[in-house]
């Protein structure tokens, strides 16, 4: 007897609580923004990249119309010297100011993201700048990711 109503105690408390109205939040699947304009300022490579990333073409009509404004600084500085006085690695950190316009609210919220790689110091030039531009291209891609699921929170929001 106790089993049982143990056992049926326990079932109802579990499907309580599964069910309590939270839902939870995909970033993949909620891509529910259009962005009408984009702005940047700051290094056009990884602006370049972010907007590649975040302008995309739909053909839903539940869309949210965006404009958005990107400025980026990119910042190269020496980490590591060794014994003899010569750069090792660099460190090269990506910063993000992103202002977006909710066009049919008329909200605007501001927001800054920021990324850091660090970089091995080469000897060839072409393998320095192959080595930055690559690691300027992943942290580029991180940064429209963290971008995008800011926006996807803020829309959630509304």
């Amino acid at each position: 007897m106790k089993k049982t109503f143990l056992s049926i105690a326990l079932i109802t408390t579990l499907f309580s609580l599964n069910h309590c109205g939270f839902k939870v939040v995909k970033y993949a699947d909620d891509k529910n923004y259009n962005v009408i304009n984009f702005e940047d300022v700051g290094n056009n490579n990884i602006n370049y990249t972010i907007q590649r990333n975040l302008v995309r073409s739909h053909n839903n009509q539940n869309l949210v119309d965006l404009n958005i404004s990107i400025e980026t600084i990119l910042n190269k500085n020496i980490k590591e010297k060794n014994i003899s006085n010569k750069i090792t690695k660099y460190e090269l950190i990506v910063m993000s100011k992103v202002k977006i316009l909710v066009i049919d609210k008329n909200k605007e919220y501001e927001f800054t993201i920021t990324d850091k790689g660090e970089l091995k110091a080469s000897n060839k030039i072409n393998k320095l700048k192959y080595d930055e531009n690559s690691i300027l291209l992943r942290l580029a891609n991180n940064i429209s990711n963290q971008i995008d699921r800011k926006i996807t929170s803020i829309l959630n929001d509304l």
